[in-house]
């Protein structure tokens, strides 16, 4: 932003106003008696006939020296000089024939009436100026951590700019610190101090970096991926109850009878053996609250810091539409291979089995013939399957933010006046905003805390864990007790 937010406000201001003042045809349809200008008297020699309905309504204005006229080109100058002198598109005219291009309030694509003169000409000045933006940091090398955050950051990623500390939305200092530098990709406060020290891990260790890369990515004891899943999961789960969407958990049991006993006694002893299977909820289209329309599966993913992020693509959060996308297609192969494993009736497919016992999976490298479809594979077709993905940079992917939108839309049909809203339309855009916020400083919070635990795999770190774990505690315990959000999303969360 700047000065010619100014120059927009007042270009905005007289192209709403000076066509009012004088004579001017009524809209089609609103009769034929041309409505009466408040100044028609006084402007008709200075501004001439109808402007409303004119390819130039300000010719007879530019050709004059008055101040209005001087101002008024000054300021329509600075406007195109602020977006690069557009070659084409409504700030491409000339004074003569400003606003001319700008949509009518009928033909918004939102026909709330509140997109007019000024926030049209701001939207088109800053779209262009996000384009300059984005190519500048797009001509940055693809290991540049700035490059990656401008790229990979959307509203969803912002929310703890304006999130006052209160239930639901509550950062501690480390985690604030975190937040603040993958928003900007500036090096990690909490890493920082340990570049270079060796990261003990089961898989994908190595010396820490100074963004964390290693530490979020190293498969660890621990398993700080789990915590994060489940404890953000919980807090998802709980919206789509408070929407009355009906979420279900236990989505195995909609596939148990496809197969054998020996799978369903290793599921029932051991549940988390099911989660790689089918996806993480179950919204049945019957809720009353109408979130989704069909059956549908919803499957929770993070992307933490690694080669996803690493590509040409200047595509705004490409990483994580890629990773639902992924996700989406990646369940008929999961259901394909535990049907070969352990389904009721043998599957017979075209291709071999690599690998031993229950890790078994179905080659797909080998040959071109089609592979076989199971019952369970075909009953998961008749669900509509959906990933929600939180990124690195805590950015959302466009299943969450459409999730988001469906949720609010059913939360404030179901309880505006519980809430407080004033009636169930009005009640969205708050509902919405209250979504946004819990959501994303919980994903925020999550992603930070997944740092923080796993920075005690760090050798030199590991032995000072208790110190450390007695110095932040106390702050962390207060917390927790009056924030379930807060232990949900900490490190020492345990799903029910």
């Amino acid at each position: 932003r700047g000065g010619w937010l100014c120059d927009v406000a007042y270009v905005a201001q007289l192209l709403r106003v000076l066509p009012a003042m004088t004579d001017h045809a009524p809209e089609a349809g609103a009769g034929e008696e041309p409505i009466p200008g408040f100044a028609h008297d006084l402007l008709e020699p200075l501004l001439g006939g109808d402007l409303a309905h004119s390819v130039e309504p300000f010719a007879r204005l530019m050709e004059g020296d008055s101040e209005l006229a001087t101002e008024f080109r000054q300021s329509w100058l600075a406007v195109q000089a602020a977006a690069g002198q557009p070659e084409d598109g409504p700030l491409s005219a000339p004074a003569e024939a400003a606003g001319v291009d700008l949509l009518l309030p009928h033909e918004l694509p939102d026909p709330d009436g509140k997109r007019h003169e000024q926030h049209q000409l701001t939207e088109l000045v800053e779209d262009i100026l996000a384009v300059d933006v984005r190519r500048e940091f797009a001509e940055r090398g693809r290991g540049d951590m700035t490059r990656k955050a401008a790229l990979n950051t959307n509203a969803f990623s912002a929310q703890w700019v304006n999130a006052w500390p209160q239930p639901g939305c509550q950062l501690d200092a480390e985690s604030f610190g975190i937040t603040v530098a993958r928003y900007y990709g500036t090096p990690c406060p909490a890493c920082v101090p340990y570049e270079g020290d060796m990261v003990h891990a089961a898989q994908g260790g190595g010396p820490c970096d100074k963004y964390g890369r290693v530490l979020v990515s190293a498969t660890l004891k621990k398993n700080p991926w789990k915590f994060k899943h489940d404890g953000w999961l919980a807090i998802l789960i709980e919206e789509l109850e408070l929407a009355k969407a009906n979420p279900q958990t236990n989505v195995f049991s909609l596939f148990a009878r496809f197969f054998g006993q020996e799978m369903k006694r290793r599921h029932k002893a051991n549940p988390k053996l099911a989660q790689g299977i089918v996806p993480d909820i179950f919204l049945p289209p019957s809720a009353p609250g109408d979130v989704v329309l069909a059956k549908t599966l919803i499957e929770l993913k993070f992307l933490n810091l690694g080669t996803a992020y690493d590509i040409a693509s200047t595509d705004q959060c490409r990483p994580v539409a890629v990773k639902a996308e992924q996700a989406r297609q990646s369940y008929g192969i999961k259901m394909h291979n535990a049907e070969r494993r352990g389904g009721a009736t043998p599957l017979r497919c075209a291709h071999p089995m690599s690998g031993r016992g229950w890790k078994a999976s179905c080659r797909r490298d080998d040959s071109n013939e089609p592979h076989s479809v199971g019952p369970a594979e075909q009953h998961l077709r008749t669900y509509t399957v959906t990933s929600v993905v939180v990124g690195h940079f805590n950015e959302a992917s466009e299943g969450l933010l459409s999730l988001i939108r469906a949720m609010a839309k059913a939360t404030s049909k179901c309880r505006h006046r519980q809430l407080g809203f004033k009636s169930a339309l009005g009640g969205v855009r708050p509902a919405q905003a209250r979504l946004m916020r819990r959501l994303g400083i919980a994903a925020a919070r999550a992603n930070a805390h997944h740092l923080i635990v796993a920075r005690h795999s760090i050798g030199r770190v590991s032995s000072v864990a208790a110190q450390d774990r007695a110095r932040t505690g106390a702050a962390r315990a207060g917390a927790e007790t009056s924030d379930e959000d807060f232990h949900r999303t900490g490190s020492r969360f345990e799903p029910e």
